[in-house]
């Protein structure tokens, strides 16, 4: 048993340093990995994107897909090794956590070179360490909104056009803070047949351990000042009265205000969007919701798609959403090309690709800067559209206020911790300061 332990081992280092010699050797070529995905037109962007650059450069491009729920293991595996791509692009924040292997170069040059100023803010922010490092060069988002029903709201007698505030940002000012979106709920909350029980809800909030809890909790929280821990300070800062504030309006919305349906215990993701976009099962007039549910509409109910209407996250004292990962950003490793490495993250930068490639995703990704967002194409592109691509205005990490995505962070986000707030809400109807005190103890047990 030893004997082939030994053996494996040779093997290993065998491999691993056959394959640094082969790409020692091969300095006209970069190895980049891409998260797969179903949608055709990002293939097709991609293959157009390494023709050209290798047209351009001399350089070929050799893609390798990885599936979103592999990548973070086999960049580890392949970092352990000593044997990884020259280029990645993902999508869950792993820069800082990879910047403290030693493997990535930071792209603060880079940065620099589009002008920060470009970029949205908190996605910039995303990739930002507590030492003001950049460690990955965001390319794309992901688009993802707050939806309501405009048929049912417009009933209720309430105003759902678009209108552009001084500073040229889309908002439907009905539903534009956290009080009016109470406001709207409680008036469409109703019984619609007469027979003494509602079958219309305000909101669709619901309170699985699913990501799209994981998103309407998080953005509540952080809208209204509250965030988990303070890098400057070293210190777990969820205890705040900014936080208790924000779930004291999550229990509300379940438990004082009834404008929730009781059934949310049973559901999963597609419910969120199944009770607001099907024709005959909807029931709920406001969900949190990545951009799918237009889509799926057009795909499988058309009459549905003039009934749904989108618009940014709600404001409380901020307006923000808040994601674990969510943007597309380029990292750069130590490798032999490091030259190359860059040029083609330069490339990436060309705003008319940029442009390109949201063209081809068919909405799947978004702008991460305000000039590529100002290409006439987006005024171009349906309402809904563009709305959910304006909220990526206003996307932040974990991090926020004084860092990027950590490890730790991610650790929280893994761990059901904000879930889990509202199912002590709805469910076991624990008072606000218990929940907010219960979180914390468990997220400073991540940061010990």
């Amino acid at each position: 048993m030893k004997r082939q332990m030994i053996l494996g081992i040779v093997m290993l280092c065998v491999l691993s340093v056959g394959s640094l010699l082969a790409r020692a050797e091969d300095k006209t070529s970069l190895e980049l990995w891409l998260i797969s995905t179903p949608i055709e037109g990002i293939t097709e962007f991609f293959e157009e994107v390494s023709q050209r650059f290798e047209a351009d450069k001399g350089c070929k491009i050799d893609i390798v897909w990885v599936a979103r729920e592999d990548m973070y293991n086999k960049l580890l595996t392949s970092v352990a090794a000593g044997v990884f791509p020259d280029i990645v692009i993902d999508i869950l924040g792993q820069g800082i956590a990879l910047s403290r292997r030693g493997v990535l170069v930071p792209v603060n040059d880079l940065v620099k070179e589009v002008g920060e100023d470009r970029f949205f803010k908190g996605i910039l922010e995303m990739q930002r360490d507590p030492d003001g490092n950049y460690w990955a060069l965001p390319i794309f988002s992901h688009p993802a909104c707050f939806h309501f029903r405009k048929d049912w709201l417009q009933e209720a007698g309430v105003d759902t056009k678009y209108e552009q505030d001084s500073e040229g940002n889309w908002h439907v000012w009905a539903i534009d803070s956290w009080s009016d979106v109470l406001a709207v709920a409680q008036k469409v909350t109703k019984d619609t047949n007469g027979d003494g029980q509602i079958d219309r809800w305000g909101l669709g909030l619901q309170y699985a351990r699913t990501g799209d809890t994981f998103g309407w909790v998080s953005h509540l929280i952080y809208s209204f000042g509250g965030y988990i821990y303070d890098y400057k300070e070293k210190r777990v800062a969820f205890d705040s009265p900014e936080t208790l504030e924000a779930v004291q309006l999550i229990s509300d919305l379940y438990n004082k205000y009834q404008v929730v349906p009781p059934d949310v215990t049973a559901w999963g993701e597609f419910e969120n969007n199944l009770y607001i976009q099907h024709p005959e099962q909807a029931k709920v007039a406001m969900v949190i919701n990545s951009y799918s549910i237009v889509p799926w509409c057009q795909k499988n109910a058309p009459e549905m798609v003039s009934k749904i209407g989108t618009a940014p996250y709600p404001k409380a004292r901020y307006r923000f959403r808040v994601e674990a990962g969510q943007a597309e950003a380029l990292l750069i490793f130590k490798t032999d090309k490091l030259n190359l490495s860059k040029q083609f993250a330069r490339f990436m930068m060309d705003k008319d690709l940029q442009v390109k490639g949201i063209k081809l995703s068919g909405g799947y990704w978004s702008p991460c800067r305000s000039d590529v967002l100002a290409d006439p194409y987006f005024e171009q592109i349906p309402m809904e559209m563009r709305m959910a691509m304006e909220n990526d205005k206003y996307l932040v990490s974990l991090g926020w206020p004084t860092s990027g995505m950590t490890p730790e962070l991610a650790e929280v986000a893994n761990s059901y911790i904000l879930q889990d707030i509202t199912t002590r809400a709805a469910v076991d109807k624990w008072d606000a300061k218990s929940i907010v005190q219960e979180a914390t103890r468990l997220i400073e047990e991540i940061f010990e």
